[in-house]
């Protein structure tokens, strides 16, 4: 079997590796030491078509395979991993809404996500839920026409500054897992506070943060998919960005060599 890239796939290699050479190795050293990303980053992104590569054009996607996505993250990890890691989250946050959202929600979201205009965090870890998202404490409860969310997210990629923030909460804590949904909440909308940046070993310019959530109302328009049943749709997210993260660490490697 052969695993080379095709002819389409080097010459798209080649233009994702000479834009990070050009755009983003300049800026790898400061962004480290002052721990910031460099936000012009995404609508530069946006505007080579290489944000959420695999959503469909007529939302302004490229409409290309996973092997282009995780070859983009190859070349920007082989520049910069925390770069590579914030730039691919805007595709993370965005992909339950490719599984389980409406024409209105890929409408309003995807084009902002495609073009960089806005940007976006996924927020899923928890201080008492790490890799067991099953066991989340956030909580979202009906009211009226609005959920009223309460809970802590941490390690959030993206989560100092982010637009928007993915988000699992638990609607029926009886149902374990089935009562999971998924809700794209406002940076401004009340009750979520923004408790800035993490202190990390590495990745600095990866900006990483906490967010908390108190009794902030959001609209029922802001649940992505059914009210339960959404942890399969935060799944698949993450099996999406396992592959990203395999070309990231893969191309991570060998740019350190």
């Amino acid at each position: 079997m052969n695993f080379d890239f095709t002819e389409e796939q080097k010459i798209f290699q080649d233009s994702i590796r000479r834009f990070a050479l050009k755009e983003m190795a300049p800026l790898v050293e400061e962004a480290e030491e002052t721990k910031t990303f460099p936000l012009e980053l995404f609508p530069k992104m946006g505007a080579q078509g290489y944000l959420c590569v695999t959503y469909e054009e007529k939302y302004g996607g490229a409409g290309a395979d996973k092997v282009c996505d995780a070859i983009i993250n190859l070349e920007i990890g082989r520049i910069s991993m925390g770069f590579s890691a914030s730039l691919s989250s805007q595709m993370l946050s965005t992909f339950p809404v490719k599984v389980f959202g409406s024409e209105e929600q890929k409408d309003k979201y995807f084009p902002f996500a495609i073009s960089g205009e806005k940007t976006f965090a996924f927020g899923m870890t928890e201080p008492n839920a790490g890799s067991d998202s099953a066991n989340i404490e956030t909580t979202a409860k009906r009211d009226g026409g609005s959920y009223v969310i309460k809970g802590t997210k941490m390690f959030v990629t993206n989560g100092p500054f982010a637009d928007y923030i993915t988000i699992s909460a638990s609607t029926d804590r009886s149902r374990g897992i089935k009562g999971i949904a998924i809700f794209i909440v406002d940076k401004d909308a009340p009750g979520l506070k923004n408790m800035g940046k993490l202190e990390k070993m590495g990745l600095h310019c990866a900006e990483t943060g906490e967010i908390v959530f108190e009794d902030c109302r959001v609209s029922e328009e802001c649940l992505i998919g059914p009210p339960e049943g959404g942890f399969p749709g935060l799944m698949e997210a993450l099996n999406e960005s396992r592959v990203l993260c395999g070309g990231n660490d893969c191309r991570g490697s060998t740019g350190r060599f």
